[in-house]
C-alpha cells in the first residue's frame, strides 16, 4: 500500500473516534491505519473494534509508556511506502491522501510537507479559542522544493520555526527514510517532543524536501492535548498529569534548565536530537536568539512569566551567556486576535477561518467536512524549486547582487543577531540592534556599493548603519525616518582584494519605539524596528560611487530620510 497513517493513543476514546472517521473517510482508500496504544484501555479497544474495517490494525503495550516509546514501537508496524502520524484528536482532510498521491507520483521518495490547519475542540481548556477551525493555503496546488540543511540551519537559529520543520506529524515520510535513521541512529523518535525530532531527522538526513501551500491535515488541540497541557495552559495540575501520563522521565539537555515555556522546551527538542543524530556537525544552537524570543513571549502564560524569566536567568548563568532582558514584555496577558468567521484572498494566499458554534461542529470530524467545502478545488499540481541560499557573496563582471529576505527568498543565512522569523515580505529586526554577516568570495575587491530597502515601524526612527570588515570600520552612517518607508544608499566603499573569504558585517541600530501592541496596530508584542526587504551590493572596478541605473531607482525611492545632526 502506499500510505500507512499512524493514530498513537492513551485512553481517548472520545476524541479516537473521530480522528479515526476523519482517516476512513478518505476519497483514496490505499492506506492502512495502525492504532497504536500506550496501555490497556478497554474503551479504546472497543473504540477501535466499531468501525469493523480491515484497514485499521490496532495494537497496544500493555504497560504505558512514554510519549516517544509509543511512537517508536508503532513505527515497527507500518507497511506503507510513506508514513504519516497524527494525534488522536487530530485529523486528515478527505482528499489528503488522494492529493499527496498525486504529487508523490510526479515526485516519489521526497518527504512531503504541509502547513496544517487548526481546531479547537469545544471543550478546549481556553474559551475564547475554543471550536474555532483556522487554515491558510494557496489558491491553487503548488509544491515547493525545499533545501532541507539550509532550514535546518536557520531552525537551530530560531529564525525557522516549529511550523516550518517537515515534521512526521505535517508530513508524508517515505518509510525509507525511516528505516534509514533507524539502521544509523538505532531510533527514529528521540527526546520527548517526537514531532519535532522527527522533522529535524528529516532535514538532516535528506538534500531536499517537498512542502505543498494546501493543508492536508488539522492539527487540534483539546481537553486531552499533553503539549498544550504543559505549555500553555499555564495550570500546575494539568502540567503534573501531562508530564506523568505523556513523558515521564523528561531529559533535559546539560546546556539548559526544565522549563515550560515553549521556546526553551523546544531549544531542548533541538539540543537533544543533535546529540543523538548529527553530534559532530558544526551546527550550533543559537543561544542569544533563544533568549530573545524567550523573553519576548514570556507573557504569553502570565502564571508561567517569572518562572520563564528565571530559567533565562539560570541557562545564562550556567553558559556565560548574558541574557538581555529589554526584550522582556510586562507579565500582563497578550491580546488575543479577534476571530470572526471569513473566508478571505490576498494574492495568491486564502485565509479562512470558522465558527465552529456557529456552524454547530461538534469535533475534529466535523471541523476537516466544514474546512474542505471553503479550500479550492485542487486540481492539478505546479512544482517549482526555492531559491538557493546565499552562502557566500560573489561578484561577476559589476553585475548587482541582490539579497532578498522574505520567506521565499535567498539571504536568510546572512542574518546575524537581533532579527526576528521570515514573514512572506521579509524580516523584523528586534530591538535597537540587529547584524547581517556577509561572506565576500575570494577574489573580490574594488568600489563596493551597498543599497538596503525596506521600512520601519512607527516612525520617526533614528536610524544608524556601521560597516565593517573584520576589525575595521569602512563606512558609518546616521538618519532619521520620518517614514515608514526606506531606502538607504551608502557612499561606495573601497574592498582591497583578496583571495581570503572576508565577513563584511553591517551593524543596524534603530531607536527604541512601542510594539505594534503598544501602539494598538495589532496584537503583536514584538519590539520591531527595521523590516528588512531587500539587500543590493555591487562591486565596480575604477568607477567609484557609480551605481547605474539601479542607482537612479534607488535615488527616486528614497523617501522621508533626513541625515540626522543629533
Amino acid at each position: 500500500m502506499m500510505f500507512s497513517i499512524v493514530i498513537p493513543t492513551r485512553a481517548r476514546p472520545d476524541t479516537l473516534r473521530h480522528a479515526l472517521r476523519t482517516v476512513l473517510a478518505q476519497t483514496d482508500g490505499d492506506f492502512e491505519v495502525i492504532v497504536h496504544e500506550s496501555g490497556d484501555d478497554p474503551a479504546t479497544a472497543a473504540t477501535v473494534a466499531e468501525f469493523d474495517d480491515p484497514r485499521v490494525r490496532f495494537f497496544k503495550t500493555g504497560e504505558p509508556m512514554r510519549m516517544t516509546e509509543n511512537w517508536e514501537r508503532a513505527l515497527a508496524h507500518v507497511r506503507g511506502d510513506y508514513v504519516l502520524f497524527i494525534g488522536d484528536d487530530d485529523g486528515l482532510l478527505p482528499d489528503a491522501c488522494a492529493i499527496a498521491r498525486e504529487i508523490l507520483n510526479a515526485k516519489p521518495g521526497f518527504v512531503l510537507s504541509w502547513l496544517p490547519a487548526s481546531y479547537f475542540w469545544p471543550r478546549y481548556f481556553d474559551p475564547e479559542m475554543a471550536n474555532w477551525v483556522s487554515a491558510t493555503s494557496g489558491t491553487e496546488l503548488a509544491c515547493t522544493l525545499k533545501d532541507s540543511h539550509s532550514i535546518l540551519r536557520l531552525a537551530y537559529r530560531f529564525v525557522a520555526g516549529y511550523s516550518d520543520l517537515p515534521m512526521i506529524y505535517n508530513a508524508f515520510v517515505p518509510r525509507t527514510l525511516v528505516e534509514r535513521v533507524r539502521s544509523l541512529r538505532g531510533r527514529y523518535f528521540v527526546g520527548s517532543g517526537p514531532d519535532v525530532t522527527s522533522g529535524l531527522a528529516n532535514l538532516y538526513f535528506t538534500d531536499h524536501y517537498l512542502h505543498s501551500n494546501r493543508p492536508l491535515s488539522i492539527n487540534a488541540a483539546s481537553h486531552h492535548s499533553t503539549g498544550h497541557a504543559m505549555i500553555r495552559s499555564g495550570n500546575a495540575e494539568m502540567q503534573a498529569r501531562a508530564l506523568a501520563t505523556a513523558f515521564g522521565d523528561y531529559p533535559v539537555h546539560p546546556t539548559l534548565v526544565p522549563s515550560y515555556h515553549w521556546t526553551l522546551a523546544f531549544a531542548n527538542e533541538m539540543l537533544l536530537a543533535k546529540q543523538e543524530f548529527f553530534p559532530s556537525d558544526e551546527l550550533q544552537l543559537d543561544y542569544v536568539r533563544m533568549f530573545e524570543e524567550a523573553a519576548r513571549t514570556a507573557s504569553e502564560v502570565p502564571s508561567q512569566y517569572d518562572l520563564a524569566v528565571a530559567a533565562c536567568r539560570a541557562i545564562a548563568q550556567k553558559n556565560g551567556i548574558k541574557f538581555d532582558e529589554s526584550h522582556l514584555l510586562p507579565r500582563e496577558p497578550l491580546p488575543k486576535t479577534s476571530r470572526r468567521d471569513r473566508r478571505e484572498v490576498q494574492s495568491d494566499n486564502l485565509f479562512i477561518e470558522l465558527d465552529g458554534t456557529a456552524r454547530g461542529l461538534g469535533n475534529v470530524f466535523d471541523a476537516t467536512r466544514a474546512l474542505a467545502e471553503q479550500l479550492p478545488p485542487a486540481v492539478g499540481s505546479k512544482f517549482g524549486a526555492e531559491v538557493e541560499q546565499v552562502r557566500e557573496i560573489g561578484f561577476f563582471r559589476d553585475q548587482p547582487v541582490t539579497l532578498d529576505f522574505s520567506r521565499g527568498g535567498n539571504g536568510a543565512l546572512l542574518l546575524g543577531p537581533g532579527w526576528s522569523v521570515i514573514e512572506p515580505w521579509g524580516v523584523w529586526s528586534i530591538g535597537t540592534r540587529a547584524e547581517l554577516a556577509f561572506p565576500i568570495a575570494g577574489g573580490s575587491g574594488g568600489s563596493l556599493t551597498l543599497h538596503l530597502i525596506g521600512s520601519v515601524f512607527s516612525p520617526p526612527r533614528k536610524v544608524s548603519l556601521c560597516v565593517k570588515l573584520g576589525t575595521r570600520i569602512l563606512a558609518e552612517r546616521q538618519l532619521i525616518a520620518n517614514e515608514s518607508r526606506l531606502a538607504i544608499e551608502l557612499p561606495a566603499i573601497e574592498i582591497e582584494t583578496s583571495n581570503l573569504v572576508r565577513k563584511l558585517e553591517i551593524i543596524i541600530g534603530i531607536s527604541e519605539a512601542k510594539t505594534p501592541m503598544e501602539a494598538g496596530v495589532c496584537p503583536d508584542p514584538r519590539r520591531v524596528g527595521f523590516g528588512l526587504e531587500r539587500v543590493v551590493l555591487q562591486m565596480g572596478r575604477g568607477q567609484p560611487g557609480r551605481f547605474g541605473a539601479a542607482s537612479r531607482i534607488f535615488r527616486r525611492i528614497v523617501s522621508g530620510v533626513r541625515e540626522s545632526t543629533d
